[in-house]
């Protein structure tokens, strides 16, 4: 759920993008990023996958910005997001937004940055660990 308490609104997330079993949430000035692992489909199906969306804070029945959706088979556990803002030298600012998760089954920890100013990924590892060691 989205809670408003100035406004007194309330939106509830899985109605409006049908994404349930949310990992991890963060938010920065403008808008709330929610990592999901499962979402509805036009059917009424739920598939695992990998779902990272934003909502607009002042507008958080308006139009979800989305930069993952990938349908895939794995549940996900220990998931994090993190902001970054970075400084370059010419005084240009870039925020970026730090995804980790473990994929269950395959056994890989995945760690995503993403810069926001163009939506794509920079950097992505994907690493093998047994759980026993």
């Amino acid at each position: 759920m989205f809670v408003d308490i100035v406004k007194g609104d309330e939106v509830d997330i899985f109605d409006k993008e049908g994404v349930s079993e949310i990992k991890s949430i963060t938010s920065d000035d403008e808008n709330f990023w929610i990592l999901g692992n499962r979402k509805q489909n036009d059917k009424g199906i739920s598939n695992l996958g990998i779902y990272l969306f934003s909502i607009n804070l002042t507008n958080p029945r308006g139009e979800s910005n989305y930069l993952l959706q990938w349908t895939n088979k794995l549940d996900i556990a220990d998931s994090s997001i993190f902001i970054m803002n970075h400084i370059e030298k010419c005084g240009h600012e870039h925020e970026f937004l730090i995804i980790s998760y473990k994929s269950i089954g395959i056994n890989t920890f995945n760690v995503f940055v993403i810069d926001l100013e163009d939506n794509l990924i920079k950097y992505w590892h994907e690493g093998f660990q047994l759980w026993e060691s």
